[in-house]
């Protein structure tokens, strides 16, 4: 690679990168459906056109931004797990679940970005493969005890987890969430990860 294509590579990539950043931010002051390219370009100072070079629409800037924060929410459930102690698969599993609702709080629009309805399957910026990794650390986290229902038994933990969390981000539960929140793991914990003598 040449020098002049390497300084163009970076120009571009810290443009692309610009772009998100201030997607980001708009989406946190305004919402997922306030975000367009055209309020992203106003931001940054360049017409609206300039930006459909690094992505062709909306759709786009909405996977990226979904991609991005997939990612986040993954590094910050992960550095949590991994500090717990003692290691044991329920306070793993306890760690986890408490720790991606903190991420939630903190990150309220990137989190119902998350769980949105796709607007572009497949296309540039696709989330799937970093919408994996905590499903994937939860398994994980559920291999000592893997039987014949340990998929079925995942997928109802995950999809439960995911559901305390959104209707609390909603404003579903109010005063509640705590109480809510931490019943819901208690009976997740129970029923994932039983005590030997209770399998």
């Amino acid at each position: 690679m040449t020098t002049a294509r390497t300084i163009r590579q970076r120009a571009h990539d810290d443009f692309v990168r610009e772009i998100r950043d201030i997607a980001r931010r708009l989406l946190a002051q305004h919402g997922i459906q306030a975000l367009s390219l055209r309020a992203v370009a106003r931001e940054i100072g360049v017409t609206s056109s300039a930006l459909y070079r690094y992505f062709p629409g909306r759709a786009a800037l909405l996977n990226a931004l979904a991609d991005d924060a997939h990612h986040n929410a993954a590094d910050f459930v992960e550095h949590r797990v991994a500090d717990c102690a003692p290691a044991t698969p329920a306070l793993r599993w306890r760690t986890a679940c408490h720790a991606l609702r903190a991420w939630a709080h903190e990150h309220p629009h990137e989190f119902a970005l998350l769980y949105a309805p796709a607007p572009a399957a497949n296309g540039p910026g696709s989330p799937a493969p970093a919408a994996s990794r905590i499903p994937l650390l939860l398994a994980g986290i559920l291999t000592d005890h893997r039987d014949a229902d340990t998929m079925p038994r995942m997928f109802t933990g995950w999809t439960q987890l995911i559901g305390a969390i959104t209707l609390e981000t909603s404003g579903h539960l109010r005063d509640h969430g705590d109480t809510c929140f931490n019943g819901s793991v208690d009976l997740m914990t129970a029923f994932l990860l039983p005590p030997p003598d209770a399998r």
